[in-house]
């Protein structure tokens, strides 16, 4: 901020006493600021004002040793150029919502603009805190992480070297045998699947296609539909014989021969019954 406090009193001073001295003072402190506000802001723009400040010293050199009345430059062309390079130097730090006008921009430029480069700063110092603290905190953690590893890979080779052999082996042998029963699950899985192509396609070409099976099965359908079809004529036929026969046993009605058998059936079997007790009580019989 020393650069820029200097940068105004030179303005001032240029603005009261014009002359080349001040012009080049003026031209350098204005480097200067700038350079200032580049080094947090970008590495390619500070390398470019470095280029600038270094052909502005050596223009000066020649203007000392050949001097050229037309270098001079007047003090309203001066003023305008100050006032031109601060403008650039605030839209670049910060775009002002609404920006002032007339004697209110003479006013808000000198104050607004120190203020936006020292909160700029702040803002970049304080990002750079975040940036620190965070890569801090990313190597910690590297650090832990690095440290579990090599401890966890130490216990793991203490059980592992922990284990008797005879334990050792019978893992190795479970081992084996999971494989073994993985791989013959996967033998039966592919003869599966080459039995189910067979019946699904029936051929054992690899040629088939699934239009042929849908044919197939279309095929399949219509026959049992039509043994379907003749199966349920053939039970009907059955259902209209059975009830021939039970019209010709039951008659219609109350009076039908069947209920009649029916019931003298019941009537001689109950008198049987009756006579069976009357014998057994008379003694006739066991």
């Amino acid at each position: 901020m020393s650069s820029l406090s200097q940068l105004r009193a030179s303005t001032h001073k240029a603005a009261e006493y014009p002359s080349e001295q001040h012009s080049r003072k003026c031209q350098r402190l204005l480097d200067d600021v700038l350079t200032d506000i580049s080094d947090g802001n970008g590495r390619t723009l500070a390398q470019a004002l470095n280029q600038k400040r270094t052909l502005s010293r050596v223009r000066e050199t020649d203007a000392r040793s050949f001097p050229n009345p037309k270098d001079e430059m007047p003090e309203e062309e001066l003023v305008r150029e100050l006032d031109l390079r601060l403008t650039l130097i605030s839209n670049f730090i910060e775009q002002p919502s609404q920006p002032p006008k007339g004697d209110e921009a003479e006013r808000f430029l000198p104050d607004s603009l120190p203020r936006k480069i020292q909160a700029t700063l702040d803002s970049l110092a304080d990002t750079q805190e975040e940036v620190e603290l965070s890569y801090q905190r990313i190597a910690d953690l590297v650090k832990s992480i690095n440290e579990a590893h090599a401890k966890l890979r130490k216990d793991l080779v203490e059980a592992h070297h922990k284990y008797p052999e005879p334990l050792r082996q019978k893992r190795a042998a479970e081992d084996a045998l999971h494989v073994a029963t993985i791989e013959a699950a996967l033998v039966k899985l592919s003869l599966m699947r080459s039995r189910c192509h067979q019946a699904l396609y029936d051929f054992a070409t690899g040629d088939a296609k699934m239009s042929d099976a849908l044919q197939l099965a279309y095929e399949s359908l219509r026959e049992e539909a039509a043994d379907l079809e003749e199966e349920a004529e053939g039970l009907d036929q059955q259902l209209l014989e059975y009830e021939a026969l039970l019209d010709l046993v039951d008659g219609e009605g109350e009076t039908s021969r069947f209920r009649q058998m029916v019931e003298d059936w019941i009537r001689t079997q109950k008198e049987m019954e009756d006579c069976h007790r009357d014998l057994r009580r008379l003694g006739w019989s066991e």
